[in-house]
């Protein structure tokens, strides 16, 4: 049996992804963070990684966000 949510929770629903697709933007900064580590030149590796996840990483993480939320509210396939 499925139990049908209210009207109002459905209209949220239809506005807010799925939890999941957070993980897109956790992915891209973590991946902009460890290149940048990858091609640190004479900094140690951690902090460059680290120092990384703030400064471009939140740059990275607020723009693919945008992305995620505007391809999932205009149902972009």
């Amino acid at each position: 049996m499925t139990e049908e949510l209210p009207e109002d929770a459905a209209g949220w629903r239809r506005f807010l992804p799925p939890w999941w697709t957070i993980g897109f933007p956790v992915l891209a900064t973590a991946g902009l963070a460890a290149w940048r580590a990858a091609n640190a030149q004479c900094d140690p590796t951690l902090t460059v990684f680290l120092s990384s996840l703030l400064w471009p990483g939140a740059i990275a993480f607020g723009v693919v966000l945008v992305f995620v939320i505007l391809g999932w509210s205009l149902d972009i396939d």
